[in-house]
């Protein structure tokens, strides 16, 4: 199982503020209780609050390997959503960019931002989302309809440009 999640409120630049916090908790004590283990992998967008919140999940899961990819703060959030064929293709290839193995058998937290949990919730890639810091949401393998009528040069074109400022 997948399971995609919205990063939490920051305090400050280190630090969720205490109810987002015990929102992130809560929903990772969801997800083990439903069998996700330290042997998942936690993917996050680059965002700091992103990552600030990945690693609260990445502690919470028993020190689950986390990894941080630009593609997943481009492709999932607007207007890169609008440029994801397949969604599985957009997680793949993030950890494939990162070194990390593709296999999410154990199971995979995505941390990222609204646009994307609210398009996995119920399909939307509006701007009218109402998706709270810290809400998750179950996402099956798969499931996504695979979209034809995407720009998938213009994500392509971002991501390339956001690795090599990182790597830079």
């Amino acid at each position: 199982m997948i399971y995609v999640m919205r990063h939490g409120s920051l305090e400050d630049r280190t630090t969720l503020e205490d109810w987002s916090d015990e929102r992130v908790r809560e929903n990772t004590r969801t997800m083990i209780a439903s069998g996700l283990g330290s042997t998942a992998v936690v993917l996050s967008s680059t965002a700091g609050r992103a990552v600030v919140t990945a690693e609260v999940v990445a502690e919470e899961l028993g020190g689950a390997e986390l990894v941080k990819s630009s593609r997943i703060e481009i492709g999932a959030d607007w207007p890169g959503l609008s440029c994801v064929r397949k969604l599985d293709d957009l997680f793949a290839k993030a950890l494939e960019e990162e070194g990390a193995s593709t296999d999410i058998s154990e199971g995979l937290v995505v941390v990222a931002h609204t646009p994307l949990v609210a398009a996995v919730d119920d399909g939307r890639l509006g701007r009218d989302w109402g998706i709270g810091y810290g809400q998750m949401v179950e996402y099956e393998p798969g499931s996504w309809p695979e979209r034809t009528d995407v720009n998938e040069e213009w994500l392509e074109t971002a991501v390339a440009k956001a690795l090599a400022e990182r790597r830079g």
